[in-house]
């Protein structure tokens, strides 16, 4: 398969700190890829890693197949969009989009063509002569984009671009910036610490924690059948069960309450609990409840019936049920 990006077994310290972890990845031609994580998981290092901004303790960058060993930022076939934007502020649309055209040394008959066409991209025709603080949030955000993109970058890494916005606006650009993505066919490397936002734009994740990459996998993949504790309760609330030595967890939206247990060589398997809470939050109802040995579950039913306050109460005592194609094994369970 070619690839846009291959990390080799990349490794990063400061000091005795080891920010990233024998790291290894490749990225597809055209792909939304994301970098998920907590903070402190080693994603932004890895993306600056990428940009050139930061050089590996160990291992190797590659994209488009060349060695990236000493090879400085503004010569990768590489573009960054900060959170932040980083927009100068004194400089119209116009001219914040051109300045690394410049750079380029694109000629000046050319910068025009390539201003408007970076514009248009972003929906921003029109508001060249414009300054930044004469822009709402989500239009400098796309300014910030049509920089990086009047560059032709091979790949295009964002750091959180969105994390400065409003949610409303924030899932707008969302769908906006997927919608971009797959019309210039670049490959997009992006860092987010939002699990929905993750899930919502990208053609694959990679879930970092501590360094390394605990999964790396097609987005409903890394939902619906994550690899380890850590990515189950990562991407969404996660029970985690034991039968005998196995360890799986089912998400809360699978389980669902009948009053006796489930019948002996069926599909679905069940345990005794007593519910001890319930939150009503208009779309779902959430129920904790407690088995008999005393762990805590988490059960989460969507509100398609009409409404019985007596259909399930506190105190009450149920069986939860699951069909076993939804319970997930940990194949690993790093702490």
């Amino acid at each position: 398969m070619d690839c846009a990006v291959e990390i080799r077994s990349v490794s990063k310290r400061f000091g005795d700190f080891l920010a990233v972890d024998n790291v290894t990845l490749t990225i597809a031609p055209g792909e939304f890829f994301s970098l998920l994580g907590p903070s402190g998981c080693g994603k932004t290092t890895l993306l600056r890693i990428l940009a050139g901004f930061e050089h590996p303790s160990s291992g190797s960058i590659l994209i488009g197949g060349i060695e990236m060993a000493g090879v400085p930022p503004y010569d990768r076939p590489v573009n960054l969009v900060f959170q932040q934007y980083a927009l100068f502020p004194h400089l119209t649309v116009a001219k914040n989009i051109a300045f690394g055209l410049r750079y380029q040394q694109v000629a000046r008959r050319d910068r025009g063509k390539r201003i408007s066409e970076a514009l248009e991209m972003v929906r921003l025709s029109g508001l060249d002569q414009r300054k930044p603080d004469q822009l709402s949030g989500g239009q400098r955000q796309r300014v910030a984009l049509a920089r990086a993109l009047v560059l032709r970058p091979r790949v295009l890494l964002l750091d959180e671009p969105l994390g400065a916005l409003d949610q409303k606006l924030r899932k707008e650009m969302q769908v906006e910036l997927k919608n971009l993505q797959k019309h210039l066919g670049i490959t997009f490397v992006f860092v987010t610490h939002d699990q929905e936002e993750a899930l919502t734009m990208s053609d694959r994740i990679a879930v970092m924690n501590g360094g390394k990459v605990e999964q790396a996998d097609a987005s409903a993949t890394i939902f619906e059948r994550p690899a380890t504790r850590f990515v189950a309760a990562f991407l969404g609330a996660a029970n985690v069960l034991e039968d005998h030595t196995t360890r799986f967890i089912v998400r809360p939206e699978k389980l669902f309450f009948r009053p006796d247990a489930a019948p002996a060589g069926g599909t679905s398997d069940s345990l005794p609990v007593v519910i001890e809470e319930r939150v009503y939050q208009g779309i779902n109802t959430v129920w904790t409840v407690r088995t008999d040995t005393g762990q805590r579950l988490t059960v989460c039913q969507q509100n398609t019936e009409p409404f019985d306050p007596a259909a399930a109460s506190v105190g009450d005592r149920r069986h939860i049920w699951w069909d076993r194609r939804h319970a997930v094994p940990l194949t690993e369970d790093r702490p």
